[in-house]
């Protein structure tokens, strides 16, 4: 309780507060800066939806929180540097905590902290989720003060050097307030809501398909609408799709393996080398098909490389090998293959599935995946199901589900996403 408290005291001594608002900021669309690595205009970035069209570089306001300022700080990005680059873009850029609260922001801060405390039957719940929540308005309100735009982009899993948003609820709030729409976007693969999956509070969510919605919907109903709009991912890897030469005439099949993140509960080191030995039995059960393992983070390739147990499997498998490339530098590899084994549940295995490569995802969990039930293909949980399924795949792909997934699956995702924005 007294450290809630005290957070709340030193914020508010960070920047003070004044009775009336600063200079507006005029955007068509407000979203918030990641990290450099973010500004490519790929379906993974935050300036995807920037066409030079409909919405224009000077149409894209971005702002940092003091926390990602921090984060960039210890990856070391200099403020100048960010400042350039995204002017460079043609973007608008703005420093959150910078400005001072409003009398009426400190006066509903104050009654939502009462309500606050009436949900919790024990105060330091009630005290540190109040601190967040006011860590959260403290920076964002002068913000959302001072910004006049059609809608806010605020996904809760931004791609980049960035943790979960769980405070979508205060973004939405901020933005009602100035007549903003709050818009949530699906990024990943949403495998259930039994997760961390239930924190969406928005006024629109962009949805790939129907399925990724009704989870959400049945676990914390949303604020908002869904808008099906499809996965941005297909706009680039349909292209690279249009690119790849067919195999020679008799060449084995080109298997690609997804690994997951390594850290914890879920994704740990243990599950990822049960989940790769049993590729290996496949590859050395199928050798002349030649497997390739995208891991997630390209210093993942030596960590299981140099496993005991991988190294004496892989000595026997020489159609085996391990690839280091970056994260989300796979496009090219995933439109060649031929068949794509995926750790329960990484998202390069649905876009496999979209773009109508069979593909397997591996899954232990017993919880999870509950849409991708839809096709039994889809789904393996033990090593000897994986086998089942891997055996399958030579026979007449079923396109029983896919629907469900994306309804369009034509890569064009980003038009769609624009048009549901700029109808708000």
């Amino acid at each position: 309780m007294i450290w809630g408290a005290g957070s709340i005291l030193r914020s508010l001594g960070q920047a003070g507060w004044r009775r009336r608002a600063g200079v507006p900021f005029d955007a068509l669309l407000l979203a918030e800066f990641i990290d450099l690595t973010r500004l490519n205009g790929a379906p993974a970035d935050i300036d995807y939806l920037v066409d030079g069209e409909r919405i224009r570089p000077r149409d894209l306001l971005l702002f940092v929180t003091e926390k990602q300022a921090r984060l960039l700080r210890g990856l070391g990005c200099t403020r100048a540097e960010i400042a350039g680059r995204v002017a460079a873009k043609g973007y608008g850029l703005i420093w959150c905590g910078e400005w001072p609260l409003l009398r009426r922001d400190l006066k509903a801060l104050l009654a939502t902290g009462v309500r606050s405390l009436r949900c919790f039957s024990a105060p330091l719940p009630a005290a540190d989720a109040f601190a967040e929540a006011w860590r959260g308005c403290r920076q964002l309100a002068p913000l959302f003060r001072r910004a006049r735009a059609r809608a806010c982009l605020y996904p809760k899993f931004p791609n980049g050097h960035a943790d979960w948003r769980r405070d979508s609820a205060v973004v939405t709030g901020l933005c009602r307030q100035q007549g903003i729409t709050s818009a949530g976007c699906q990024t990943r693969v949403v495998y259930g809501p039994v997760y961390e999956f239930a924190f969406d509070c928005y006024d629109l969510y962009l949805v790939w398909g129907p399925a990724w919605y009704r989870p959400l919907a049945r676990a914390f109903r949303p604020a908002g609408r869904p808008a099906t709009v499809g996965c941005p991912a297909l706009d680039a890897l349909l292209p690279a799709a249009a690119r790849i030469q067919p195999s020679r005439e008799g060449a084995g099949r080109q298997i690609l393996i997804f690994t997951g993140d390594i850290g914890g509960g879920h994704c740990t080191v243990e599950y990822n080398i049960a989940f790769l030995e049993s590729c290996l039995a496949l590859a050395a059960a199928y050798p002349s098909d030649r497997f390739r393992v995208k891991v997630k983070d390209p210093e993942h390739a030596d960590k299981f490389a140099t496993n005991p147990r991988l190294r004496s499997a892989m000595g026997r498998c020489v159609n085996f090998e391990f690839l280091k490339r970056q994260r989300h530098d796979y496009a090219e590899l995933l439109a060649s293959a031929d068949v794509v084994l995926a750790f329960g549940f990484t998202t390069p295995g649905t876009e496999a599935l979209l773009l109508g490569i069979p593909a397997i995802y591996f899954s232990r969990l017993g919880e999870g995946g509950r849409i991708f039930p839809g096709n039994p293909r889809w789904l393996a949980r033990t090593a000897a199901e994986l086998k089942v399924r891997f055996g399958e795949c030579g026979s007449p792909e079923s396109r029983e589900g896919l629907d469900e997934l994306d309804p369009y699956r034509d890569g064009q995702a980003r038009g769609r996403m624009t048009q549901a924005l700029l109808a708000c």
